[in-house]
């Protein structure tokens, strides 16, 4: 099996004008789980008032932590890189936002590489429709683990329940 990789972030809020402040990939390949996840320093253009206390409160992460963070090109380039072992395609259990924080994240880059979050439900439907009992593994794994709203342990929580099923 080619390798396959899994997205999360953490944000400044759920609003329009969030901003990232934290992301994690894993990776399966040869079925091991390869991780990892940073910080994100705010770049100069997000607007910084967007900052929602309850999603400080959910993932432990305080706005100042970010100031000592790697700044957004930089994040940018070590995801582009770990990217790059799934073609380019990370698998997301909220691509709509996470799709969203990974424009914002990539509009400080000066690449022209498309990374794409794609929905992690439609990738289990196709390769998992066949065997129900491949499939109730995977909802089973996750429901009995509860997303720790941490990136990096989110995106690996994903991946875990991929390998459930497979």
């Amino acid at each position: 099996m080619a390798p396959i990789s899994f997205i999360d972030f953490e944000a400044s809020s759920l609003s329009q004008n969030s901003w990232p402040i934290e992301v994690g990939i894993a990776t399966i390949n040869d079925g091991q789980i390869e991780s990892w996840g940073s910080l994100i320093r705010p770049a100069a253009s997000w607007d910084l008032e967007d900052w929602d206390l309850a999603a400080e409160l959910k993932t432990g992460i305080n706005r100042h932590e970010l100031y000592d963070a790697p700044a957004p090109r930089d994040v940018a380039d070590e995801l582009i890189q770990r990217a790059e072992t799934s073609d380019f395609v990370l698998y997301s259990d909220a691509p709509a936002f996470d799709a969203n924080w990974l424009r914002v994240l990539m509009d400080e880059h000066p690449s022209d590489q498309r990374v794409q979050a794609l929905d992690f439900d439609t990738l289990i439907n196709t390769r998992m429709s066949q065997d129900m009992k491949a499939w109730e593994r995977v909802y089973n794994y996750l429901d009995s683990h509860p997303a720790p709203h941490r990136a990096e342990a989110d995106a690996r929580r994903l991946a875990s329940a991929f390998l459930e099923g497979a």
